[in-house]
């Protein structure tokens, strides 16, 4: 450990890099959600929208696990097992050892689900949403564990177990119910088989996320992973420090000034970071308020 010593804080120096890019990205969606007005759905150009509404289908899916009808769900079923494992070895004294440890997990035995269109429905009309690429943040419907004695063991879970079972289930759905509450950003365009816009995946676009969370928690949550990415950034910056000084048996409170212009350093980084993420989220409005107003103008040139 002594040889790799004066390696840590370049390997701290990467990590802390790394929980900066996180940051920034978090920030950036934050402001994105911030900054983006919500349209209602009878007023959304083509680019990047905001909305918020229901989630309405005319013919719904029927979840696995919960049987909701639903636009959207995943369900999975996860079995336990434990087995005891005897290994082989080398004690202080150079003396070949056994002993016997219990190891415990859960597998995935069975899991599925499906997606389909959906409309978003608000005070003003509806748009057509496809969800397909897009980050979902839905509802938990479904959430139980039972052992072989529960009918569910064997009536939604597959037949034939594990090995080194325990003789317990996991199963967990999560759904896009009819008429909960959503809320989307992502990319505008135009429908193939109606005049009229829809929602859907674009590589080019900052966001495609459906969430049934309000924008107020969303963009708590944008904020709270900006300030916890910065934070582990520091503790792996100075803690990489402070264990070199620790293996070469330097004293850290005589090392200190370094900690500190380490701190600073970084924090340089971050504001830097910063003031690219503010213009770069500038030049993006920019364009966006152009390509309304190329909207507006085609529309009035149609009519």
């Amino acid at each position: 450990m002594r040889d790799f010593a004066p390696w840590l804080p370049l390997l701290g120096a990467v990590l802390a890099f790394l929980c900066l890019l996180a940051a920034l990205r978090a920030g950036r969606r934050r402001r994105l959600v911030e900054n983006l007005p919500t349209s209602k759905t009878t007023g959304v150009f083509i680019g990047l929208v905001e909305l918020k509404g229901t989630v309405e289908v005319e013919t719904p899916l029927t979840s696995f696990l919960a049987e909701c009808r639903c636009a959207q769900y995943r369900w999975n079923v996860d079995e336990q097992w434990e087995r005891t494992v005897t290994e082989t070895y080398t004690d202080n004294e150079g003396k070949t050892r056994t002993r016997t440890r219990t190891e415990s997990g859960w597998s995935t035995v069975a899991s599925g689900g499906e997606m389909i269109p959906f409309y978003l429905q608000d005070d003003c009309g509806v748009i057509l949403v496809q969800p397909e690429g897009a980050e979902l943040e839905v509802l938990t419907t479904f959430n139980e564990t039972c052992t072989r004695l529960n009918p569910l063991y064997y009536g939604k879970g597959p037949l034939s177990g594990i090995m080194d079972s325990t003789g317990r289930r996991r199963f967990h759905e999560q759904a896009l119910p009819l008429h909960t509450p959503v809320y989307v950003i992502g990319q505008a365009r135009e429908r193939q088989d109606a005049v009229a816009a829809e929602i859907a995946a674009d590589p080019t676009a900052p966001m495609f996320l459906i969430s049934t969370k309000s924008e107020e928690q969303i963009r708590s949550g944008f904020a709270w992973a900006y300030w916890g990415w910065l934070l582990f950034g520091t503790l792996l910056l100075v803690g990489s420090l402070l264990w070199r000084d620790g293996v070469q048996g330097r004293d850290p409170g005589r090392e200190w000034p370094w900690y500190a212009l380490a701190v600073l350093g970084y924090y340089f980084a971050v504001t830097a970071g910063w003031v690219w993420m503010v213009f770069n989220g500038l030049i993006d409005l920019r364009q966006r308020v152009r390509q309304a107003w190329a909207q507006v103008d085609v529309q009035l040139k149609r009519r």
